[in-house]
């Protein structure tokens, strides 16, 4: 469970101090559009500085800021998609 004197945070304590899912955590890793991690043998752990600094890059004023989600790295949204299959299918070692 997290706690505030946690600097490391598994993904589950990520997902808690974020206030989203393990799921999205663990997807947007597997697709490099999440916030940084460390990998420590097959363990995971989040930074909570990396968290806010994640969550401040995401800050917005308004709900349409003219950004689709995939057209933020530069790759069309069939290349975005073929990215994610591709990450999906990795994840269930397919």
């Amino acid at each position: 469970m997290y706690t505030q004197s946690s600097e490391y945070l598994s993904t589950a304590e990520a997902a808690v101090y974020l206030h989203v899912s393990r799921k999205f955590l663990e997807t947007a890793r597997c697709c490099g559009d999440g916030p940084c991690f460390f990998k420590v043998g097959r363990s995971v752990r989040y930074n909570r500085a990396d968290l806010d600094a994640f969550m401040m890059a995401h800050q917005r004023t308004k709900t349409d800021n003219g950004h689709d989600r995939a057209d933020l790295s530069g790759i069309s949204l069939a290349s975005a998609s073929t990215v994610k299959l591709a990450c999906a299918s990795r994840k269930r070692g397919n």
